[in-house]
């Protein structure tokens, strides 16, 4: 077996997110219990998905924290550990599809999964409006990792830059606090906003050029996460960079790059119609979930990759 690095952050890091997840799940059941009480139906039949999503975040979340494989994962650095996880990545974006085509399929009318998958408060959005929040904190948090050391802090106020995005991200996701509090669109906004949110990137002038501009943002952004790694290892080869600060430990990880290219090659059917019977344009939101994904597990490698470690010779089983 081959010498594994096993970082002492990563238990840390699973039980955290285990318990926000739980907490996150438990939230959304009070919203739904709460917007049941306002519409003064049966709580169960006029918010049951929203119940539903938060039962199953609330489980997944106690599943989580027990997950030892999950653990490995999150602590073991090596090539068979690195294996492990593309191929899980990969099996959960294969099975997210076949889903999402087989509810396409079994759906009559195209408007109904619209209206079950994208209505309003749908467990899509919640999900999104999780992951930017679990981003926006391990952007913070790396940024008060990389403040101890002063050679680190050009590259920190990167980090606290990117929390501050994130976080503009988050509040535009849930129509800040609209989502949740389900207030009155202000007249202001009503008339020049494509889906009447209090939203800042559905005003009509930005969703005129929202679908290509995306695109070309998130094609960006693969062809950095793709061809990055290769550029660092040429670069150190010829030492243009040194190696004091393990650059590659703030880049995305391979694995990463099947979410990036899913929400590319999303987003390039949603710009151009090619397949409008097929691609909608609302599944751009399930493009942007992949994108989410992608940022955080970027982030919470190098979070965990920032923390101590330990050398062990011989890898632990990666199964539980």
């Amino acid at each position: 077996m081959e010498e594994a690095i096993v970082y002492l952050r990563g238990p840390r890091v699973q039980m955290v997110l285990a318990h926000i997840i739980k907490i996150f799940g438990f939230l959304i059941l009070l919203v739904g219990l709460i917007k049941s009480s306002f519409n003064g139906g049966p709580i169960i039949l006029s918010e049951w998905k929203l119940l539903l999503g938060a039962g199953f975040i609330y489980g997944g979340g106690h599943f989580l924290g027990r997950s030892t494989f999950l653990k490995n994962l999150l602590s073991i650095k090596s090539a068979a550990f690195s294996r492990h996880r593309s191929k899980l990545i990969l099996r959960l974006l294969i099975f997210s599809m076949v889903c999402i085509a087989s509810l396409k399929i079994l759906t009559a009318d195209i408007s109904i999964y619209k209206h079950h998958i994208f209505g309003e408060g749908n467990i899509l959005e919640y999900s999104q409006a999780l992951l930017l929040i679990f981003s926006t904190l391990l952007s913070y948090k790396i940024w008060k990792a990389l403040l101890i050391k002063p050679e680190h802090m050009k590259l920190s106020s990167i980090y606290i830059l990117i929390a501050g995005l994130l976080l503009i991200l988050t509040l535009e996701e849930l129509a800040w606090g609209q989502v949740i509090f389900n207030w009155q669109t202000p007249e202001s906004l009503i008339n020049i906003n494509a889906q009447r949110e209090t939203t800042l990137h559905n005003i009509n002038f930005f969703q005129n050029i929202l679908d290509f501009t995306f695109f070309y943002i998130v094609t960006l952004i693969f062809l950095l996460s793709a061809l990055g790694p290769y550029v660092l290892s040429n670069l150190e080869k010829r030492r243009v960079l040194l190696k004091k600060l393990a650059l590659r430990n703030f880049l995305p990880p391979r694995y990463s790059l099947s979410f990036f290219g899913g929400v590319t090659i999303v987003s390039f059917f949603v710009a151009t119609e090619l397949l409008p019977t097929i691609i909608i344009n609302r599944d751009q939101e399930w493009g942007e979930l992949l994108l989410y994904l992608g940022f955080f597990l970027t982030l919470l490698r190098t979070y965990i990759l920032l923390g101590d470690f330990i050398h062990n010779r011989k890898e632990p089983n990666p199964l539980p």
